[in-house]
């Protein structure tokens, strides 16, 4: 008997008009970025390869789609982007004499376990109107990265069994009959739908004892999107600041500056990929210089582009004033605390500025960004200062240092005094 055939159709078109986003270059690639970086991956990931995928497009984004995937590594022959204009003579291609076809429509934020097609492959349909669901699965936050047990009678995708070649045609634009459907509900967790909002309230709304362990969050993608490596992670210098040009993992990019990237690779790590060797090399020797201070993260590994370190879940201290509006006593005294450990640790760059400084979730300080610590001397806080200022809280800063600290405050100003009149 000859076997079945699986299709997988996977559309990405324009946000509905309610959505109100700005359909641009800029959010073609960051889509063709989404797509490879989950739903594709999870189809290289297949342990069954026998299986044809079509994704498909708006024909007026084909250049700029066709630009975006040089950047990624080649994809086999099977897995194919086409216009969604073209979609009615694709089929055609693909069809064979086989009894009856599995057709799979996915979307951007599904990933299959990698062994949904090896099963599908094996499955007797019972019924022509049949389809099949997998009501089990996973809830992955992409920023987050958390992931929950989530079971739903509303499966997110659907599986349809297609016993006549022409139907195939007709298919990739059509929804299932509700009525006519033989509904299937397929045992086992073999889905995840990855949420990148980062705050998804689906995550929040789960029982705590649904929810994965941290240390488990990586294994368990991993079934469904195969090994990560950072290294594949492409970075490159612009004017400003060092910026992503190809990220083909699932880690999430957490932030960027002047020397480099860096990317969240589980809830306690992350890594920092530098588009110079020499700033690489100048970072991570202050790093480990600083190493045994616990103003500073952890340092796990490094190489001669990157560093692996502890992640700091929390907010730079510009952010977290800005939005507080306000600066507590309590607040002055742990950074007073933070710039006196600065001069143990033996910077003598004691001058952080506040997005360079962490406060993580149990209220304690650390700063990163220590490239120039050891070198550039700067012995007052006169640039952390002057930021507090540009969100109107210096004055309450140093009000709060006075009391806190006379002696302080009075070489403070005294420095303060100095850099106004030399400007003059």
């Amino acid at each position: 008997m000859t076997e079945h055939r699986v299709f997988i159709h996977l559309p990405f078109q324009s946000p509905i008009p309610e959505e109100q986003i700005d359909v641009d270059e800029k959010w073609i690639r960051k889509k063709i970025g989404r797509v490879m970086r989950f739903p594709v991956q999870s189809l290289t990931n297949q342990t069954d390869q026998r299986f044809q995928a079509l994704v498909t497009f708006e024909q007026e984004w084909e250049d700029i789609v066709k630009d975006e995937l040089t950047l990624y590594p080649l994809l086999p022959d099977h897995i194919q982007f086409v216009p969604h204009q073209q979609i009615e003579q694709i089929p055609v291609q693909f069809q064979h004499h086989t009894p009856y076809y599995l057709f799979i429509r996915l979307d951007e934020q599904i990933l299959l376990h990698k062994s949904v097609v090896a099963q599908l492959l094996k499955y007797q349909p019972r019924d022509p109107n049949e389809v099949l669901m997998y009501e089990k699965g996973y809830l992955y936050d992409a920023r987050k990265m958390r992931m929950a047990k989530v079971q739903s009678a509303a499966a997110p995708f659907y599986i349809r069994v297609l016993f006549a070649e022409d139907q195939l045609k007709k298919v990739f634009d059509s929804q299932p009959d509700e009525e006519r459907a033989f509904r299937t509900s397929l045992p086992g967790r073999y889905f995840t739908r990855v949420s990148y909002r980062g705050n998804d309230p689906w995550i929040k709304q789960v029982p705590c004892e649904d929810r994965i362990n941290p240390s488990r969050v990586m294994t368990k993608l991993e079934r469904f999107v195969g090994p990560q490596d950072f290294r594949d992670i492409q970075v490159r210098k612009t004017d400003k600041k060092v910026e992503t040009v190809v990220n083909p993992t699932c880690f999430p990019e957490v932030g960027n500056g002047r020397q480099g990237v860096v990317y969240r690779i589980s809830p306690r790590k992350c890594v920092k990929i530098y588009d110079s060797r020499k700033q690489a090399m100048k970072e991570i020797k202050s790093y480990i210089m600083a190493q045994g201070s616990s103003i500073t993260p952890k340092i796990h590994e490094f190489g001669s582009r990157y560093m692996l370190m502890e992640y700091l879940d929390g907010k730079n201290l510009n952010k977290y004033l800005r939005e507080k509006g306000k600066i507590s006593r309590s607040m002055t005294r742990k950074i007073l605390k933070l710039l006196k450990k600065m001069k143990k640790s033996g910077f003598v760059d004691r001058d952080p500025r506040l997005r360079h400084i962490f406060i993580t979730r149990r209220g304690k300080l650390k700063v990163i960004d220590l490239v120039n610590v050891y070198k550039r001397k700067r012995k007052y806080p006169i640039r952390m200062i002057k930021d507090l200022s540009k969100i109107g809280l210096d004055r309450a800063f140093l009000k709060k240092v006075r009391k806190l600290e006379p002696d302080t405050y009075k070489r403070w100003k005294k420095e303060l005094k100095k850099q106004t009149s030399s400007k003059k």
